[in-house]
């Protein structure tokens, strides 16, 4: 069974794995199936039954750009943060509290579209996160699914020869792969790719 885990860096850009959560189809699908209807309501019903937003964007390349810019110009900032975190995007550990109560939040602030969908998941992650030491780890990012090792190789590259990872930076990555999400008064205010972020931050170090 896939697992999903919580990431934290340190100020080197050094990542590690904190906490896995068996069974990753508990948080980012449900997330995005429940945002799917809410704001596309007219586009879930397809010819079998009602679409998941995984299958639906598989039906329709452009669903998932259009539907990121509708999340990122609606005004609830909430969806907007469940968004982010279930696209594996970093967030600053100084913003963990509203993070985590976004997380604990938000089966219960939809009710009519998640009246099925337990937020067991949703609450153990926020509780992970209300955990982490900002002196220690001043990013944390959501890896939705080990069956895909996208943010694992941010942080290891493999040794073919010793068939091991040695533990690497994202500060060494050359391409962009994630944003930090900007966050000042419970408000997203923008994003920084990796690349802008390390320029940025090691510049002035």
């Amino acid at each position: 069974m896939s697992f999903s885990s919580l990431w934290g860096m340190n100020a080197n850009l050094d990542g590690e794995e904190i906490s896995e959560f068996r069974n990753s189809w508990l948080l980012s699908p449900m997330a995005w199936n429940i945002l799917y209807e809410k704001y596309l309501p007219d586009e879930i019903h397809g010819e079998f039954g009602k679409k998941s937003f995984h299958f639906a964007c598989w039906l329709d390349h452009d669903l998932f750009g259009r539907f990121n810019n509708i999340i990122n110009n609606c005004n609830d900032q909430q969806d907007r943060v469940i968004w982010e975190f279930s696209n594996q995007q970093f967030f600053f550990t100084k913003d963990k509290n509203f993070i985590a109560e976004s997380l604990q939040r938000f089966i219960s602030s939809n009710p009519i579209i998640a009246k099925d969908v337990s937020d067991r998941r949703f609450k153990e992650v926020a509780a992970e996160i209300l955990k982490l030491n900002p002196d220690k780890h001043l990013y944390f990012i959501f890896k939705n699914s080990s069956v895909v090792n996208d943010v694992t190789y941010w942080f290891a590259s493999s040794d073919e020869t010793n068939e091991e990872y040695i533990p690497s930076s994202l500060k060494l990555i050359d391409k962009i792969v994630a944003d930090f999400v900007l966050i000042q008064d419970r408000s997203i205010l923008g994003f920084k790719d990796n690349l802008e972020f390390c320029k940025d931050y090691f510049s002035n170090k």
